[in-house]
């Protein structure tokens, strides 16, 4: 009776091996040989010696020096375990490609397979991912992530703690939308996807999460987010341009106490690299700009991104990867594709054109929801601006991220040359804009905001000086004004035209 349980096909495989030739010409082949078979006969298995030399001597190979396993009978062994291996790895994907494959465990680390060999999530991991998820929604990098999940006691998925890589691979797994990707042993994408795990994200949060190639995750950023204006403020000189031919940016500098405190400037300048090398009081510049727009209601000057339009880049993404996978499988059949991948391919058009016609309905909802957002918009950058000042820590932290990722809604861009900074309001495209309309610039100097210029398109402006910018009174003039330059503008185009 056999004392182990065997799968179905198994097979014995016999390994001769001594350590010297000389050995060959005693009793160990025979003696190795003879041991196999009656283990095999007992266990009711067949017994392979396709491994066998024919001249017994080749078997004489020293186990001390390794030479065992570069060449003989073992080395045939283990070569062939791997072209096995990979045969039927390969036979797996194109099962799951076909929607045939069944459920393992060699699956995401928030999956595993039941008794019933139906998926089962686990509850605590996906409370983790959506907490990720919320982390990126306030554009929080991955370094500050993983800071903040370790803080709070999280462990990662395999148990150790959260890093940066990891928390970045994590958001960019397709696996949470419930895509199978097949790889090869290089991780590189062999084939069309397919839906094979159930998603425990929408696609829409999947891909509002996701890093684009320009804000793709960087080195380690400083604590406490300290400055709301990065990636606004550039420098104007000519010619202070980076190595990819992008204006300079203003970096921020915390001097101390005794060097003045914190300062925005220019960073070739603070390299000795740029003559622009003004060094602004960042603190009262920051206050003065949110006490500015918190004044008014700045959200009837810019176009704010409404749930419906934030939407619009997610589909515009899904589209974008689609037809890649597409053209990359149709570059590696050329001459001729294997129908599990054909009707892969199929699908993948069907849904190409699916999430078309859906982007075609969610910019015409998104233009009109976006008006009933602006109101409650205005009010909730007013209460953030409040909130930040109060509070301390972790909570501080994450109100000035959001307070960071309202200002780069509300301003295009911030230009600085000597003791002055130009910060450009994102306004309202209106019709027959390739012809030009006013453009809001907020002026600062020496820190200190002083005016708001209104320029229109013929080159006429409308300044609004400091003494006017303290009530909402004077500001709704600024709206008012914006608005009746616009039309006018737009009008006297739209009489040209026709």
């Amino acid at each position: 009776m056999s004392l182990y349980t065997y799968l179905h096909g198994t097979v014995f495989y016999s390994l001769i091996r001594f350590s010297t030739r000389k050995q060959a010409d005693g009793d160990s082949f025979r003696r190795q040989i003879t041991e196999a078979e009656t283990f095999a006969l007992a266990e009711d298995i067949p017994l392979d010696k396709s491994l066998h030399e024919a001249d017994i001597r080749k078997l004489g190979m020293s186990a001390f020096s390794g030479t065992h396993v570069i060449k003989g009978p073992i080395r045939k062994f283990l070569a062939s375990i791997r072209r096995n291996s990979t045969s039927a790895w390969k036979v797996k994907q194109d099962a799951i490609i076909a929607g045939t494959g069944k459920r393992t465990n060699a699956c995401p680390e928030w999956l595993s397979v039941d008794a019933k060999g139906e998926w089962a999530i686990d509850a605590t991991k996906i409370k983790t991912i959506k907490l990720i998820r919320d982390y990126r929604f306030d554009k929080m990098g991955q370094h500050a992530i993983a800071r903040r999940l370790n803080n709070a006691g999280i462990p990662s998925f395999r148990g150790g703690t959260w890093h940066g890589f990891v928390v970045t691979k994590l958001v960019r797994n397709r696996a949470l939308i419930g895509w199978y990707t097949p790889c090869d042993k290089h991780r590189k994408p062999v084939g069309p996807e397919t839906r094979h795990y159930p998603a425990v994200l929408s696609e829409d949060d999947f891909y509002r999460m996701q890093w684009t190639k320009v804000a793709a995750p960087r080195g380690r950023p400083s604590r406490g987010m300290k400055n709301l204006l990065a990636e606004i403020v550039h420098c104007g000189v000519p010619g202070c341009v980076t190595l990819a031919g992008n204006p300079t940016g203003f970096r921020h500098l915390d001097k101390g106490k005794r060097g003045g405190g914190e300062k925005l400037v220019c960073a070739a300048a603070d390299r000795h690299a740029c003559s622009n090398r003004v060094y602004h009081d960042y603190v009262a510049l920051e206050h003065d700009l949110l006490d500015l727009l918190g004044l008014f209601d700045y959200t009837r000057l810019f176009n704010r991104a409404d749930p419906q339009i934030e939407r619009l880049s997610g589909l515009r993404a899904q589209i974008a990867e689609k037809t890649a996978i597409l053209d990359s499988v149709a570059e590696d059949f050329k001459t001729g594709m294997p129908r599990a991948f054909a009707l892969r391919a199929q699908r993948e058009q069907d849904e190409i054109d699916s999430l078309t016609a859906t982007l075609i309905e969610v910019e015409q909802a998104a233009r009109i929801a976006e008006a009933n957002k602006q109101e409650s918009t205005y009010a909730e950058f007013r209460s953030l601006v409040e909130s930040a000042r109060d509070r301390e820590g972790e909570e501080r932290e994450l109100l000035r991220r959001r307070l960071a990722n309202e200002l780069h809604r509300v301003l295009a861009e911030g230009i600085g040359v000597g003791d002055r900074i130009s910060f450009w309001v994102r306004t309202i495209d209106y019709p027959h804009a390739t012809f030009g309309y006013p453009k809001i610039e907020i002026i600062a100097v020496k820190s200190e905001i002083t005016e708001i210029v209104i320029h229109s398109p013929s080159g006429s402006k409308i300044r609004f000086g400091r003494g006017l910018l303290t009530d909402n009174v004077s500001f709704e003039k600024v709206v008012s004004g914006y608005h009746e330059l616009a039309e006018g503008h737009a009008q006297r185009i739209a009489d040209l035209v026709a």
